[in-house]
């Protein structure tokens, strides 16, 4: 390729910058159409070819599947119409079928007149440095998903961004929703706790999409009961009026749900659920040992209390004041009255959806 140190003319301090490219850096030459006329020891030792393989086919016995077509249509451009050299990463395929990670640079080597006569490329093996890139990205995925599980992807996100975990309240407006399935002590006294435990995932689940659905979070589960809220984890301008959507499906297809149930048990069952808007404090609660990303408030209280006067004025969805304000001029919600409320001292005006 090169001309020997000991030639006439060959500058010896040109022959060994030339020896630590060849030795550090994975070195070929192709023609004008791609087809490989050098290969030094390093490309031979990576690629698992022989030079004798190596020389004379396409570079592209070692591009692996995984590389796209626009990738080398982007690089072709660059090099054979712009004849500007081309910078990336690119993964290739050994002759064994197994990778390895390069950071490439190509260049066009041109004659007196700008023509191409051949193109040489250098190459760094970045193989570890990649693996180990993917490895934390499976590890932040799995994190993610996990979490995602208790926590909302907001939550994560504003985690892993601030390296910290939230330690102080912050004030918002939003809504919260109880959803509850009746009679759930009576079942699991009649059922047994197997039977219920399948109905409670059934029930869980059947939530959980309405509650997604329309943007919402879910808090946590207490018993069989399901707290939701809107707006305090991730942003929700419409927060009452998506609850107050989320609940009118849940009860609208109610049916969907009972058919599942069905085959768990022969009872029928029911749904309620109270929903309340107004201010309340969102972050971390307990000890530093153990602790709950959650919402406390008077809004948190009285949308479970509104859950259970269902019962008392034979209906199913509840709201307060503060969400009626919201949504009166989009959804239809008929006047129960101004009534007392166990745990709060002022009578409260309630809606029913």
């Amino acid at each position: 390729m090169y001309k020997n140190k000991n030639d006439d003319g060959f500058n010896n301090l040109a022959f060994q910058y030339f020896e630590a490219i060849q030795e550090g850096t994975i070195v070929s030459k192709t023609d004008i159409d791609g087809n490989i006329t050098y290969a030094n020891e390093k490309f031979c030792e990576i690629s698992g070819y022989t030079r004798e393989e190596l020389i004379g086919n396409s570079h592209n016995m070692v591009r692996h599947p995984e590389m796209s077509d626009e990738f080398f249509a982007d690089m072709w451009d660059t090099i054979k119409n712009k004849k500007q050299p081309f910078w990336g990463t690119i993964k290739n395929q050994k002759k064994n079928g197994g990778y390895y990670w390069v950071k490439a640079m190509v260049k066009p080597i041109l004659d007196e007149n700008g023509n191409i006569l051949e193109f040489i490329s250098l190459r760094q093996d970045i193989t570890k440095e990649k693996d180990f890139e993917e490895k934390i990205k499976r590890q932040y995925d799995f994190i993610t998903y996990a979490f995602n599980k208790y926590v909302s992807q907001n939550l994560i996100e504003k985690i892993i961004s601030e390296n910290k975990l939230p330690t102080d309240f912050e004030k918002r407006n939003l809504t919260v929703m109880f959803v509850d399935m009746e009679d759930y002590t009576f079942l699991t006294d009649k059922f047994g706790t197997k039977k219920v435990v399948e109905l409670s995932s059934l029930f869980f689940k059947y939530i959980v999409k309405y509650v997604q659905k329309y943007g919402g979070s879910v808090d946590k589960y207490i018993g069989d009961n399901v707290m939701c809220v809107r707006n305090g984890f991730e942003e929700n301008e419409f927060h009452s009026q998506n609850a107050c959507k989320a609940a009118l499906e849940i009860i609208g297809n109610i049916s969907e749900f009972k058919n599942e149930v069905k085959k768990i048990l022969l009872d029928d069952v029911n749904i309620r659920i109270g929903i309340s808007s107004g201010d309340c404090l969102v972050g971390n609660i307990g000890t530093d040992v153990k602790f709950d990303y959650t919402v406390i408030g008077g809004p948190v209280n009285l949308a479970s209390r509104l859950e259970g006067a269902n019962k008392r004025f034979g209906t199913n969805i509840l709201i307060d004041y503060f969400c009626y304000e919201n949504i009166k001029n989009s959804l239809q919600a008929d006047f129960i009255g101004n009534i007392k409320i166990r745990g709060f001292h002022k009578k409260v005006d309630v809606y029913s959806l």
